[in-house]
C-alpha cells in the first residue's frame, strides 16, 4: 500500500537547513570614472544585456556610483589612477627599473592564479585550466608576453599583437585593442561569466561617448539616450546607459515608460541586480561551487563602498522547489507559516565580491558561501564541512574527521582519515597508498574496499568520507556472517570499478555505490516513498537484513549489462529510463528524508517488478503473450494521486499500457501499481537469490495472496489464529514479511503523536487503512510485543518493549504493537474496488 499523504510527499523542501545543500544606489556626489573630466560631464553611455527579453538600457550618474576616495579600499584618486594604468606623466625611475626587469612569475593579487614564464619568452598560466580558462583568450592563436598584478586580484596580460586583456578575479574579461584603449579604459569586448560577451565601438568625435554596441543584435546611439538598432534612424528606445570601462560593469535605466527609473546593474560576474526608484534592490545570487540559487529583495541598495544587508525576503530555489523566508518585525522570519529565529545577511565588498550567511539560532545550524567556498555548521546531524572550488577540503561527521588536499589540476593529493589514524597519499602511478598519520598510535590496514573509495575520481570528499564510516559499519555488523560481508564489499567494489561499454556512467555506478553501503549500514532506513512498492520493497529490507550482497549484484548488474539473470535462465532487461531518476524527484536526492525512496531503491523496484512480469507467458487479462513482451515502467506521475507506475506490453512494435474499467460506472483509466501479490514477490526473492524463504511471509489463512499452492511451495506461511502467530513468531528467523490492513498500525501511530504533544492517547481514531506488507525484526515472548519496520517511514516504525528497554527508552512513552494487534491487523479485511483488465493503446 502506497504510504500515507504525510508519508514521504515528494516535494524536496529547499531550505538551507540541514544540508544531506547585489546592489547599490548612488547618492555620493563623488567625482565620475573617466580620468581628466569635471564631475557630471561626459557621462559614458551605452546599452546592456544581450540576453534578457527586456530591451531597456541604464542610467544612473558615474559618480553616483564610484567612489573613487580613499574610503573605497583603492587609496587616493591619484593611486587608484596610477593602479589603473589612467594618470599621464613619465614613469618614475623605480617604474622604469620594475618594467625592464624579467618576470619568471606573477601571481594574481589573491594568490589564486600563477603565470610562469616560459622559454621563449611567452607567459603560461599553472593554475586551473592553464591559459584556456582565461576568457577572451585562445591559446592556439595568441601568446602572452607580459603580466602584471592589479590589486583587484585582477591581470593585465599583454598580448604579442599589441592587445591587452583584463582578466578578472570574478572570472570575467576585457579586451583592449592597444595600450591607449587599457589606460582610457575602453575595452573592445566584454566576456562576462557565464553570459554571452559583446562589443563596444567608442564615438572617435567623444571619446568617452559609445557610439554603438553588439549584444543579440547591433544597437546604435541615434542620439544622446536614444538607442536604434538603425544607424539613421529618428526614434528608438528612450534610455541610459553606464559602463564602467574598467569593471565591465553594464547598468541600464528606462527614462519613460513603466519601468521608467528602474536600473539594471549587469555585472561581468553574471550577477545582476535590479535598484528601484524607491531606493529597494532585487538580486539573484548563486556561489561557484554551491548548488542554490537564492533571490533576495532588499530595502536599501549597498553603498558605493560596499556593506552588509539584511534581506526582506529571501527565496531559495534548490532541487526543483522553493522555500521564501520574510523578514518579520521581530526581525525574525516565516516560513511556510513557522517563524525561523536566522540570523541571513549578504554582504559586498568594495571590490564588489559578495559573500552569504545563514545561522539559524534555535538549530545551530550555519552556511557560509563565497565564491568558490561553502562552510556548513548542522550540529543536528553532526556534520561540519568546508568546500574550495566545488571540492571539500574537510569533514567532520559524527566524531570522525576528514582533510583533502588537491594538486594545482584539482585531483586529490592526499586524504587524512584521522578516526582510522590513516593518510593516503597519491604516488606517481595514481594509485593511492596507506600510512599511519600518527605513528605512535594503533594501526589496522584498511580492506579493499577503502582503497577503491579512496582512489575513485568520481566521488567528491563528502561521499568518500561517508562511504569509509558505512563500510566500516558493515564490516561490523555482528548478524552477518564474514562470507557475507565479503561478498557484498565484492559487489559494491565492482560498482567503484566501471568496465568499458558499461549502461550506466562511472559516475552513476558510483552514487549507487555510496547509496548501497549507506543502506546496508541502516538495514531499517529502506522505504519506498510515493509508490504502491511495498511489496518489493520488503524484498529488498530482507535482504539488506541479511544478505546485502544480492540487492548489490542486482543493481551492479543491470548498471553495468542493463540486465540480470535469474534462477530459471531467463534475462531481465528493465526499461533503462525507468532506472534513472527524475529531475526533482525524491531518488535524485541523497542522503533521502524520512519516508523517500532512494535512487538505488528505485533501481531495485523496477528491477525486481520486471523480474516478474518479462518471465510471464499470459497477461493479466488470459492471453497469451511471448515471454518478454510484458514489463513494467515507472514514469512521471499524471498528478494527483498517481504514482506513475505503469505495466505494458509490446505487439508487432506497439506500445499497450494495462487499465482497468470499473464496474458499475465503466470509467477507464491507467492501472497504477505492480500488481505484485505475495507468490509474486516471494517468486521475485527466489529468482535472485536462488534461495526459498521459508516461513518468513505471514498472511491469515483468509486473505488472497495470488496462487495458494505456489505462494507455499515458495515459504508462505498461512496463519489461522492468534496462538498460530504467537508460535510462528517465537520461532521465525527474523525479519518477517507480514501481510495485513493498515488501520490498526495507522491508529498506533496517532496515539504516539499524541503522547509526544502531551495529549490522552484515546483521543485517537483509527483509519479504514489499506493492504500492505511490512517487516516484523523482532518479537518479545514476555511482554508479546513485536518489533516493526514499516516502509513507510521510520516515524511507522515500532519497537517492542524488550528492545526499547534494551535501548533505554522509557517503554512508558512509547506505543507499542502487540501480537493481538498484529494478529488482528492481519485478519482485518480491505474493501477494494471491482474493475475488469483491458489494454489501452499508447
Amino acid at each position: 500500500m502506497t504510504p500515507p499523504l504525510e508519508v514521504g510527499n515528494n516535494s524536496i523542501v529547499a531550505r538551507e537547513t540541514p544540508e544531506p545543500r547585489t546592489q547599490e544606489k548612488g547618492g555620493s556626489g563623488k567625482p565620475p570614472l573617466d580620468s581628466g573630466t569635471e564631475a557630471g560631464q561626459n557621462q559614458i553611455r551605452g546599452f546592456l544585456r544581450s540576453d534578457t527579453a527586456s530591451p531597456y538600457l541604464p542610467t544612473v550618474q558615474m559618480n553616483d556610483y564610484f567612489g573613487l576616495s580613499g574610503e573605497t579600499g583603492l587609496g587616493e584618486l591619484g593611486d587608484w589612477k596610477n593602479m589603473a594604468g589612467i594618470a599621464a606623466g613619465a614613469e618614475s625611475g623605480t617604474e622604469a627599473e620594475n618594467k625592464a626587469e624579467i618576470k619568471t612569475e606573477v601571481k594574481s593579487g589573491d594568490g589564486r592564479r600563477v603565470f610562469r614564464r616560459s622559454a621563449d619568452g611567452t607567459y603560461q598560466c599553472e593554475t586551473g585550466q592553464g591559459n584556456a580558462g582565461i576568457e577572451g583568450f585562445d591559446p592556439e592563436k595568441q601568446k602572452i608576453t607580459d603580466v602584471e598584478a592589479e590589486g583587484d586580484a585582477g591581470l593585465k596580460l599583454t598580448l604579442a599583437d599589441g592587445s591587452i586583456i583584463r582578466s578578472r578575479g570574478d572570472g570575467s574579461s576585457l579586451v583592449y585593442p592597444d595600450e591607449s584603449a587599457f589606460k582610457s579604459d575602453h575595452p573592445a569586448t566584454v566576456h562576462r561569466k557565464g553570459k554571452k560577451s559583446f562589443d563596444v565601438n567608442w564615438d572617435e568625435g567623444n571619446e568617452n561617448r559609445i557610439k554603438d554596441i553588439s549584444l543579440n543584435q547591433h544597437f546604435y546611439q541615434v542620439k544622446d539616450d536614444l538607442w536604434s538598432t538603425d544607424p539613421n534612424s529618428k526614434s528608438g528606445w528612450h534610455g541610459r546607459m553606464e559602463f564602467d570601462g574598467r569593471t565591465g560593469e553594464l547598468r541600464i535605466t528606462p527614462l519613460s515608460g513603466k519601468d521608467a527609473n528602474v536600473t539594471t546593474v549587469s555585472r561581468p560576474d553574471g550577477r545582476t541586480e535590479t535598484l528601484k526608484p524607491d531606493g529597494s534592490m532585487s538580486m539573484d545570487l548563486q556561489f561557484e561551487g554551491e548548488e542554490s540559487n537564492r533571490q533576495f529583495e532588499f530595502a536599501s541598495g549597498f553603498p558605493p563602498e560596499g556593506g552588509t544587508l539584511k534581506p526582506q525576503k529571501m527565496t531559495v530555489d534548490a532541487d526543483g522547489s522553493k522555500s521564501v523566508y520574510s523578514l518579520r518585525a521581530d526581525g525574525k522570519y516565516e516560513l511556510d507559516g513557522k517563524v525561523v529565529d536566522a540570523d541571513i545577511q549578504v554582504q559586498r565588498d568594495s571590490e564588489g565580491r559578495y559573500s552569504y550567511s545563514f545561522v539559524d539560532h534555535a538549530s545551530g545550524f550555519e552556511k557560509h558561501c563565497r565564491d568558490g567556498f561553502v562552510s556548513v555548521e548542522d550540529p543536528k546531524n553532526q556534520l561540519s564541512t568546508t568546500r574550495q572550488d566545488g571540492r571539500y577540503e574537510s569533514v567532520s561527521e559524527a566524531g570522525l574527521d576528514y582533510r583533502f588536499v588537491y594538486d594545482s589540476e584539482g585531483k586529490l593529493e592526499s586524504f587524512e582519515d584521522q578516526g582510522a589514524n590513516r593518510l593516503w597519499t597519491r604516488d606517481e602511478s595514481g594509485a593511492f597508498k596507506d600510512a599511519p598519520l600518527d605513528a605512535t598510535r594503533p594501526y589496522e590496514s584498511p580492506g579493499t574496499i577503502e582503497a577503491a573509495i579512496v582512489g575513485n575520481s568520481d566521488l567528491d570528499g563528502l561521499q568518500k568520507s561517508r562511504m569509509l564510516r558505512d563500510a566500516r559499519t558493515v564490516a561490523g555488523r555482528e548478524d552477518l556472517p564474514e562470507s557475507e560481508k565479503q561478498e557484498f564489499f565484492a559487489q559494491a567494489q565492482r560498482l567503484l570499478d566501471t568496465p568499458p561499454g558499461s549502461k550506466m556512467t562511472a559516475k552513476q555506478r558510483a552514487d549507487l555505490a555510496e547509496q548501497l553501503l549507506w543502506h546496508a549500514a541502516r538495514p531499517d532506513r529502506n522505504e519506498q516513498g510515493r509508490h504502491s512498492t511495498c511489496n518489493v520493497t520488503t524484498v529488498r529490507g530482507m535482504f539488506l537484513y541479511d544478505k546485502p550482497s544480492v540487492v548489490g549484484k542486482v543493481v551492479a548488474d543491470v548498471s553495468e549489462t542493463g540486465a540480470v539473470k535469474t534462477q530459471d535462465g531467463s534475462t531481465i532487461r528493465p526499461p533503462m529510463s525507468s532506472l534513472l531518476p527524475r529531475e526533482g524527484s525524491s531518488e535524485a536526492k541523497f542522503p533521502p528524508e524520512p519516508g523517500q525512496r532512494t535512487w538505488l531503491g528505485q533501481v531495485w523496484d523496477v528491477t525486481a517488478v520486471n523480474t516478474y512480469y518479462q518471465r510471464q507467458t499470459t497477461d493479466p487479462t488470459g492471453q497469451r503473450v511471448a515471454k518478454g513482451s510484458l514489463y513494467f515502467k515507472q514514469e512521471a506521475p499524471d498528478g494527483g494521486s498517481d504514482h506513475g507506475e505503469r505495466i505494458c506490453k509490446q505487439v508487432n512494435g506497439t506500445e499497450y499500457v494495462l487499465g482497468k474499467r470499473m464496474n458499475g460506472n465503466g470509467a477507464v483509466s491507467n492501472f497504477d501499481g505492480p500488481s505484485m501479490y505475495e507468490d509474486r514477490f516471494l517468486d521475485v526473492y527466489h529468482q535472485l537469490s536462488g534461495e526459498i524463504p521459508s516461513g518468513r511471509m505471514l498472511a491469515h489463512k483468509d486473505k488472497y495472496v495470488g496462487d495458494r499452492s505456489r505462494f507455499k511451495a515458495l515459504g508462505g506461511v498461512s496463519i489461522d489464529s492468534e496462538g498460530d502467530l504467537e508460535k510462528t513468531l517465537t520461532g521465525a528467523h527474523f525479519p518477517v514479511i507480514v501481510k495485513l490492513n493498515t488501520g490498526l498500525v495507522e491508529l498506533r501511530k496517532r496515539e504516539q503523536d499524541r503522547l509526544d504533544r502531551g495529549e490522552d492517547r484515546s483521543g485517537a481514531t483509527r483509519p479504514a487503512g489499506g493492504e500492505h506488507v511490512l517487516l516484523v525484526t523482532g518479537y518479545d515472548p514476555q511482554s508479546k510485543t513485536v518489533s516493526v519496520d514499516n516502509s513507510w517511514s521510520p516515524i511507522y516504525d515500532f519497537r517492542s518493549r524488550a528492545e526499547l528497554a534494551s535501548a533505554g527508552v522509557d517503554a512508558d512513552r512509547k506505543v507499542a504493537m502487540t501480537v493481538g494487534d498484529l494478529y488482528s491487523s492481519m485478519k482485518d479485511t480491505t474493501a477494494g474496488e471491482s474493475f475488469n483488465w483491458i489494454w489501452r493503446h499508447r
